[in-house]
């Protein structure tokens, strides 16, 4: 029997085998963890879905239940999270360029952390299952960043009919256009002209 340790003497294709997954449990750990849904973090790493059922319950105390939605529209609707997906899919959209495969899950774990640490000022950022939504949709082209023809700043858009109306204009300009209505305290009108003196 050999010295070496036991790894070495393993086949190359096993021990690439084994890399990958273990590689594949700890990033549906952090997955589980982090409050996707066992039947995501299988569609992603693999790892059987009753393992990672358990693993659920483990960690949450209770079991996952609920259908998971078709499109991230579901639980985009406020402006407010608009807003925050807004920047989520810009930050997806810039590591695009960086990385050769966008849809590997440590990617997207990768872009959520930047994600966070960029918010973190902010109480409300997205939830890590919202956001995996998100990057569902944007690897499957159902939301992207669209460039406003008035004032050319990007805003979240959805191609789903049953997207609510903040995904479908720009956020910046229903502020503006919000923003010529506004009241003083003691009752003037807030114009254009008043903001920008």
């Amino acid at each position: 029997m050999s010295d070496k340790p036991y790894s070495r003497d393993m086949p190359f294709a096993s021990k690439s085998a084994t890399d990958k997954r273990l590689r594949n449990l700890q990033l549906a750990h952090l997955l589980i963890e982090g409050g996707v849904r066992p039947i995501n973090a299988h569609y992603c790493t693999r790892i059987n879905k009753r393992y990672l059922g358990q693993l659920w319950l483990d960690i949450h105390g209770y079991p996952a239940r609920g259908q998971t939605p078709l499109f991230s529209h579901v639980y985009v609707k406020t402006r407010k999270t608009v807003r925050q997906g807004t920047i989520f899919v810009m930050l997806l959209r810039q590591y695009e360029q960086t990385f050769a495969d966008l849809k590997e899950p440590g990617v997207f774990l990768f872009v959520y952390e930047r994600y966070k640490y960029a918010m973190a000022d902010s109480e409300s950022c997205l939830s890590m299952e919202v956001a995996f939504y998100l990057w569902r949709d944007y690897l499957n082209k159902t939301v992207w960043i669209r460039s406003c023809t008035q004032c050319k700043a990007g805003y979240l858009y959805s191609s789903s009919p049953d997207a609510a109306q903040s995904m479908r204009t720009c956020q910046f300009c229903r502020l503006v256009k919000a923003s010529k209505n506004r009241k003083k305290p003691d009752g003037t009108i807030i114009t254009q002209a008043t903001i920008t003196e």
